[in-house]
C-alpha cells in the first residue's frame, strides 16, 4: 500500500473570509495530480478535471463528492473548488489544516479528506506533500488517529467562569463526543449503563386452553396494551467506549471524547468502580490492564462490537501478546473492557467546589491537570446599571482582589465568564442574581460584610435584600454603589485602580504624543448632537458616530471608519476604528487603561467599531469644525450656559 499525503493551512480567501465568490482549496503548482489521483483526468478546452470521492476522516461510510481542476493554459492554477456546503457542514475555518490523502492498495486508489485546527496538528507555513509506504511511520507532524500532544485523560480546573467547558468545546468541536455532568446522586449505573423500566406496546392476549391468543375488537382489529419491561440502557461512558472501538474499523480512527462536567461534584470512586483500573494507559495509549465486565454489560458490549473488523487488530494484539494471544477478540466478544487510544476522557472541575467530594491521590495520578487561569477574554463586556456603564473586566479584577484578601485563596475568585453578557451587556438583574448572590452566599458569608465595599451611600452595611426593590426588581442604585465601592476603592493596588469619571464628564486625556492638557480638565461644557441631548465632550463624538451609523444602516464598519478617519482630527489617529484594528492595538499596547479610552459601538449590521473618548477642548472644537465642513448630516454643537 502506498499513501500520498497533502497538508496545508487554509487561507482566509479559501475559507471565504474575504468575501470571495466561492470556498476552495488551492494546490501548489508542483502538485502532481496524475500521481496523486492515479489518472489523467478529463480535458475540456484548457481545463483538466478529475472527479473523485473522498472519505471524511477516513470513514468509508461518509463519502464526499469532490473535483480537482487544473487551468492548464491560463494561470496554471490548481484547486478543489465549490466547497461552500462542505466547509459549512464541518465548520471549516481559516487557519484550519486540510489533510488530503491518496491511498493506493492492490491497484485500487481511494481518497480521504479531513480538517484539523492548528492545536491538533503542526501548522505549516507552506503546503507539504509526501509519500509513505505502509511499513513506514508517518512524520511527527501528521498524526491522523490521535490529537497531537493532547493527553488522553485530562481535567481542566480553575475558578468558576474561567471558560473551562468552552475550552474543551472549542478543541473537540469537529469530533464525536459524549457528555455527562456529575452530581451527588450520579453512580456507576448512570455513568456506564443499567436496566431501566420502559413502556412498550404489546398485543393483548387471552388464554384459550393451553394457548394464549390475541384479542380483537368488534371490527377484527387486534387489541394492544402498554406493559412495563426492563431494558438495558447505555449511558455516556458505554456510548463513548463503543463508538471509539467502532472508529477502529477505519485505518485512521478518529478521536472520540467523553466529557465529564463538574467531575468533583460526584463520588468518583463510586461512579467509576472497576473502570478506574482502565485509566492506566500504556505507551500506545491503550489501557494497561483489561477488566472483566459483569454478565449483562458483557452481553450488550458483544452485541455492539462482535461484527466489527478492526483495521489494526494485529498491532493491538502485539501490545498484549505476553498475556493474551488475541486481546481484540476478547474485547469484541465483550469478555473484557479495554480503552482504545482514540478514546479521550476530559473533565472540568471548579476549584471553589473541591470540598464536595475530595478526589484521592490514586485517582488524581491517572489524569493530566490543566489550570485555566482567570484572564481578560477581551469581549469588552459592560455592566449597565442605573444609566451607567462599568467595565466588566475591571470589576472582575477588583472584586477578586477583595475575595482573595478575605479568603487567602484563589478558589473563590470570579472568572471572566462567571456572568454571561447579552449583546455585550450584563444588566442589573443578571449582576445581582449571579455576582451579588455568589458573593453573599458563597464567599463573604464566613468573613462578614463590614468592609468598605459593603457600605451604602449613608455608611450603612449593605444587606443582600437591599439589592432588591419592594417589587422584587433589582435596586440599580444600590448595585451601582457597590460596583463603585469596589472599582474606586483606595485599598486597591495602583495597577487596579480606575479613575472615577463618568461618561457624561470629561475623561483624563492621555496621549504620549501630545503635550496638550495632560491633566484632568475642569471644563464642563455640554454638547448636543443634531440639536438633541446633553453630552460631555468625551461622549458627544460617540453619539455623533452613532447617529451617523443609524442614518446610514447600509454602510459597513470599514466604510464608516474610513469616512470619519478622513476628518483628520489632529493627534487622533484612532478617532474611529474597526474592531479588528482595535484588538490588534490591544495586543501590543502597554497602557493598562487602553480599553477605557474608546467606547464600543455596535452598528445596525451587527459589526462593531470603537470611538475614541480622548477629547479635550481643543480637539472637540476641531472635530466640530471639520464635521460642519464635511456635510455628513451630523453635527455637534455647544450648549450655551
Amino acid at each position: 500500500m502506498r499513501r500520498r499525503i497533502f497538508i496545508k493551512q487554509m487561507t482566509p480567501a479559501e475559507a471565504g473570509d474575504t468575501k470571495t465568490h466561492e470556498k476552495y482549496i488551492r494546490l501548489p503548482n508542483n502538485f502532481d495530480y496524475q500521481s496523486f489521483f492515479q489518472q489523467e483526468g478529463i480535458t475540456n478546452g484548457s481545463v483538466i478535471q478529475v472527479d473523485f470521492e473522498a472519505m471524511y476522516n477516513g470513514n468509508s461510510k461518509d463519502l464526499i463528492p469532490l473535483k480537482f481542476v487544473f487551468y492548464a493554459n491560463s494561470n496554471q492554477e490548481k484547486r478543489i473548488p465549490s466547497l461552500g456546503p462542505i466547509f459549512d457542514k464541518y465548520s471549516v475555518l481559516s487557519s484550519d489544516i486540510v489533510i488530503l490523502e491518496s491511498i493506493t492498495n492492490n491497484g485500487q486508489t481511494s481518497f480521504s479528506i479531513s480538517f484539523k485546527n492548528d492545536q491538533e496538528v503542526k501548522v505549516f507555513t507552506s503546503p507539504i506533500i509526501y509519500e509513505i509506504e505502509d511499513s513506514e511511520i508517518p512524520p511527527i507532524e501528521y498524526l491522523p488517529s490521535l490529537i497531537k500532544d493532547k493527553p488522553l485523560q485530562q481535567i481542566y480546573f480553575g475558578a468558576p467562569g474561567t471558560g473551562k467547558s468552552h475550552e474543551i468545546k472549542d478543541q473537540i468541536k469537529k469530533h464525536k463526543s459524549f457528555r455527562i455532568t456529575f452530581h451527588p446522586d450520579t453512580d456507576y449505573s448512570s455513568f456506564v449503563g443499567a436496566y431501566k423500566p420502559t413502556s412498550v406496546e404489546v398485543p393483548m392476549l387471552t388464554p384459550l386452553g393451553d394457548k394464549a391468543i390475541p384479542m380483537k375488537d368488534v371490527d377484527g382489529n387486534e387489541l394492544t396494551e402498554n406493559k412495563i419491561i426492563y431494558t438495558y440502557v447505555k449511558q455516556a461512558f458505554l456510548n463513548a467506549y463503543i463508538e471509539a472501538w467502532k472508529e477502529r474499523e477505519n485505518e485512521n480512527p478518529q478521536p472520540v471524547f467523553l466529557v465529564i462536567e463538574e467531575i468533583n461534584r460526584g463520588n468518583c470512586a463510586q461512579i467509576f468502580g472497576d473502570i478506574f483500573q482502565l485509566l492506566d494507559r500504556n505507551d500506545a495509549g491503550f489501557s494497561d490492564y483489561a477488566i472483566v465486565p459483569d454478565t449483562d454489560l458483557s452481553r450488550h458490549v458483544k452485541k455492539d462490537l462482535e461484527k466489527l473488523v478492526i483495521a489494526d487488530r494485529e498491532k493491538i494484539n502485539a501490545i498484549y501478546e505476553e498475556c493474551e494471544a488475541d486481546m481484540v477478540d476478547k474485547v469484541l466478544k465483550g469478555e473484557v473492557l479495554l480503552l482504545p487510544n482514540n478514546l479521550y476522557i476530559w473533565a472540568t472541575m471548579n476549584t471553589s467546589d473541591q470540598s464536595l467530594f475530595p478526589i484521592d491521590s490514586a485517582f488524581k495520578r491517572r489524569w493530566d491537570w490543566k489550570y485555566i487561569k482567570i484572564a481578560d477574554a477581551q469581549k469588552n463586556w459592560q455592566i449597565k446599571v442605573d444609566t451607567k456603564n462599568y467595565d466588566w473586566w475591571q470589576f472582575v479584577q477588583a472584586i477578586n482582589y477583595f475575595v482573595f484578601d478575605a479568603t487567602q485563596s484563589e478558589d473563590k475568585n470570579l472568572g471572566y465568564f462567571f456572568a454571561k453578557a447579552k449583546n455585550g451587556i450584563i444588566n442589573a438583574e443578571t449582576f445581582v442574581s449571579k455576582v451579588i448572590f455568589y458573593l453573599y452566599t458563597d464567599v463573604f458569608k464566613d468573613y462578614g460584610f463590614s468592609g468598605d465595599i459593603f457600605k451604602g451611600v449613608n455608611g450603612e452595611e449593605m444587606t443582600f435584600q437591599s439589592f432588591y426593590n419592594a417589587d422584587g426588581s433589582a435596586n440599580e442604585a444600590q448595585i451601582a454603589c457597590f460596583i463603585e465601592n469596589v472599582i474606586y476603592s483606595d485599598a486597591l493596588p495602583e495597577t487596579l485602580k480606575v479613575t472615577n469619571t463618568t461618561e457624561d464628564e470629561d475623561m483624563n486625556v492621555y496621549d504620549e504624543d501630545e503635550a496638550v492638557d495632560n491633566r484632568q480638565s475642569s471644563n464642563r461644557d455640554k454638547f448636543m448632537v443634531n440639536g438633541v441631548g446633553s453630552y460631555g465632550k468625551c461622549l458627544a463624538p460617540f453619539e455623533a458616530v452613532k447617529a451617523y451609523s443609524e442614518k446610514n444602516p447600509q454602510m459597513n464598519a470599514a466604510e464608516i471608519v474610513q469616512i470619519w478617519s478622513n476628518l483628520n482630527v489632529n493627534h487622533m489617529p484612532h478617532l474611529v476604528e474597526t474592531e479588528q484594528e482595535f484588538e490588534e492595538r490591544a495586543k501590543t499596547t502597554k497602557d493598562i487603561k487602553f480599553r477605557v479610552k474608546a467606547k464600543r459601538l455596535e452598528l445596525p449590521n451587527g459589526e462593531v467599531i470603537y470611538v475614541s473618548n480622548q477629547f479635550n477642548p481643543i480637539r472637540i472644537a476641531e472635530l466640530i469644525e471639520k464635521l460642519n465642513n464635511a456635510n455628513l448630516g451630523v453635527n455637534i454643537s455647544l450648549i450655551e450656559r
